[in-house]
């Protein structure tokens, strides 16, 4: 029975990441904001995830950006769509599972930001605290 019910949740859960298109920027919009109307977001807070979406990867899911400290050493890396954090964010008892996952499952990614967002914790984008996002605000 156990098995019977993993079965079905991962076909629920492939059905799920199906509705979703990321192959494109447009195509990456268009999702964004369709997981912004699943989500019920207002118009404010869906322009202000859109902004800031688009400054840290411009809607690109195999957007990649490597942190380095003052001798130019790589820290972290930030991975997607959302621009996961890899050293606080990705591996084994943090939010994200690995690198792939982040990679594999935007749709989810975007979901956490939203959640992020809700809980007052917008400012773990750099894109929203270094204001960056301001530019694109009016564009959604």
């Amino acid at each position: 029975m156990e098995a019977l019910i993993k079965k079905l949740m991962d076909a629920l859960e492939t059905l799920d990441a199906m509705k979703y298109r990321w192959g494109t920027r447009e195509e990456s919009i268009a999702s964004v904001r369709r997981i912004c109307d699943e989500q019920k977001l207002t118009d404010k807070e869906r322009q202000l995830i859109m902004a800031v979406i688009q400054a840290e990867s411009d809607f690109n899911n195999a957007a990649t950006n490597k942190n380095r400290d003052k001798s130019g050493n790589v820290l972290s890396v930030d991975w997607g769509i959302c621009q996961i954090n890899s050293f606080w964010h990705i591996g084994i008892g943090r939010t994200f599972p690995s690198v792939d996952y982040v990679l594999q499952n935007p749709h989810k990614v975007v979901r956490w930001m939203i959640t992020m967002m809700r809980a007052g914790k917008i400012g773990l984008w750099c894109g929203y605290v270094n204001g960056s996002w301001k530019k694109f605000i009016n564009n959604y």
